[in-house]
């Protein structure tokens, strides 16, 4: 992507085109997506050692294209990231994947001789890291992007960067965001004849308080449902998740008739395989989460009547259809799945913490300094949305 508002080129020139990382490791939990392939790329023209680069993906949000160019750079790309087992959860063949792959980097360099940054989307890789060399003298800098996991490591005993809750990500990319979890849930509507949709949205972090805005511009009808079930004025002030099996259920049993759709952003189960028979009648099942967590996927993908290895396939079993294997409906395996125009404010932002947390010995790339250019970036998106003609939208 080459126009004059390119975000990554304002990064280089705050950082210094020429500006060498050395004596860095990087490990990266990250979506291979497009603008981080462009991140990975340009951090690596920034000197990074291509055998100090380690990444794993999201096998629900891969792209095989990006992985395949990836591969070619001689940075270390986890196979996990492109492997997905049907019959097992998300998140415990990802923790274990994550533990290898920390073992493979400390067998093949001495870390505490370098620094190394952990580029996180969605916590797990920053908690497993400090847990697992908490007692090593290596110094571990952190940089997570995700909102879940601001508050999984915001206590931690860890220098780390926190993009996630910057207003940038919050007010600049989540109405997008919004925007695309819309168009998927059209589509799914669509693909699977739901003939007058009514929505219970479980839960508004910033994504379901984007979405419950969007929904009341729609014909669809929706209900929102979180622990007090009371209305806030800024919704995703909320940050305690302590929805029981038993609320839910006593909640959601007296309007059993009303809901043909439920969309689950809560990050945490709260519904067992056993209860799934409440659910009735016939219901779709979509995530707004980064996992297949909130829902017993597991046992649902096991007993489905769809047998597939295909990560993306949508799986009935009895009453119930799970919307893209119950991974969030956002990826589709595509090498674009937002706007690049859109989603790459958030990714220079990684790339610029990444750069940052390498060189924040300098006086110049202070906090204060990349709060200047957390500003600039944003300046240069809202120019872009112009020059594209994209509709500026904001969260209400």
């Amino acid at each position: 992507m080459k126009n004059r508002w390119d975000l990554f080129n304002t990064v280089d020139e705050f950082y210094g085109k020429k500006s060498k990382i050395e004596d860095t490791i990087v490990i990266a939990s990250q979506h291979l997506l497009w603008t981080q392939l462009e991140m990975f790329k340009r951090l690596l023209s920034h000197n990074l050692d291509s055998n100090k680069l380690y990444i794993i993906g999201k096998n629900y949000s891969t792209n095989r294209e990006v992985f395949e160019t990836l591969q070619q750079t001689g940075a270390y790309i986890d196979p996990s990231s492109i492997q997905f087992n049907p019959n097992k959860s998300f998140d415990s063949q990802f923790d274990n994947n994550i533990e290898q792959l920390l073992d493979k980097v400390e067998q093949e360099h001495h870390i505490d001789k370098h620094t190394c940054i952990l580029l996180d989307d969605w916590w797990h890789l920053i908690e497993i890291a400090q847990k697992k060399w908490r007692n090593e003298k290596y110094k571990l800098l952190g940089i997570e992007q995700t909102s879940s996991g601001y508050h999984k490591i915001k206590d931690l005993d860890l220098d780390y960067l926190n993009v996630a809750r910057s207003n940038t990500k919050l007010i600049y990319e989540t109405p997008f965001i919004g925007d695309l979890w819309i168009e998927r849930i059209m589509e799914s509507i669509k693909k699977h004849d739901i003939q007058d949709p009514n929505c219970l949205i479980v839960w508004c972090w910033p994504i379901g308080e984007s979405i419950l805005m969007r929904l009341r511009n729609l014909w669809i009808s929706y209900t929102w449902f979180d622990n007090k079930h009371t209305y806030q004025k800024i919704l995703s002030q909320t940050s305690k998740i302590d929805i029981s099996e038993k609320h839910f259920l006593d909640f959601y049993q007296k309007n059993i008739k009303k809901f043909n759709m439920i969309v689950w952003s809560t990050g945490s189960n709260i519904l067992s395989f056993e209860k799934i028979k409440h659910l009735w009648p016939k219901v779709a099942l979509i995530s707004m989460s980064s996992s297949d967590r909130e829902f017993p996927a597991v046992e649902i993908r096991t007993h489905a009547d769809t047998t597939t290895s295909e990560i993306h396939s949508d799986r009935n079993y009895k009453n119930i259809t799970l919307i893209n294997s119950w991974f969030p409906i956002t990826f589709q395996g595509n090498y674009h799945e937002s706007p690049p125009e859109i989603i790459e404010l958030t990714i220079a932002l990684l790339y610029a913490g990444v750069l940052h947390q390498n060189f924040k010995n300098n006086e110049k790339h202070s906090t204060p300094w990349f709060n200047i250019l957390n500003a600039r970036l944003v300046e240069w998106f809202k120019r872009r949305l112009a020059l594209h003609k994209i509709p500026y939208k904001i969260k209400q």
